[in-house]
């Protein structure tokens, strides 16, 4: 048998093992996200990003979401024209896989090089979520969002042609 308790109360059991319990119930709390550190890159351009996250009970999913950051962009050449599709790009946050997640520290791990939007401006906002339904989520944080570096001129003049047809088809 289970109960929802939704008020501070008494709860009387009656029968031949009679008993009386006093119950206290406390508000569920929102989670809480935070960057725990800058984002970094290794030399192919996959990315890192520590978070922490907490939560009174336990967070049970998060996601880390990209828009591009078309005011700060330089739209000069091949992203003078509007672009197409701009949706966000968007990746699960890891959990622990054992332990407590009421608080703990992460990291995402992603590979978005061979984005249209990579080494351009981006605002990233991380969020989580408890079982209850309840969301916390970081205010947006302005960043380049992290591509493979081209050190070979040639190399870095087919990317940025690259970027340009997926950019519009105009």
């Amino acid at each position: 048998v289970s109960i929802e308790i939704v008020r501070s109360g008494r709860i009387e059991l009656s029968g031949g093992d009679a008993r009386s319990f006093a119950v206290n119930v406390l508000p569920d709390a929102a989670p809480t996200v935070s960057l725990a550190g800058d984002m970094g890159r290794d030399a192919e351009g996959v990315m890192s990003q520590p978070f922490t996250a907490t939560d009174d009970y336990a967070v049970v999913a998060g996601r880390a979401t990209f828009d591009l950051d078309l005011a700060a962009a330089d739209r000069s050449f091949g992203l003078a024209s509007e672009p197409e599709g701009i949706e966000p790009l968007a990746f699960d946050l890891p959990m622990p896989i054992t332990g407590d997640r009421r608080t703990f520290t992460e990291t995402l791990v992603e590979d978005a090089s061979k984005h249209v939007w990579a080494n351009l401006p981006v605002k990233l906002r991380l969020s989580v979520e408890d079982a209850a339904g309840q969301a916390g989520q970081t205010d947006p944080v302005a960043m380049t969002l992290p591509g493979r570096r081209f050190f070979d001129p040639i190399a870095a003049a087919v990317i940025e042609l690259r970027r340009d047809m997926l950019w519009t088809r105009a």
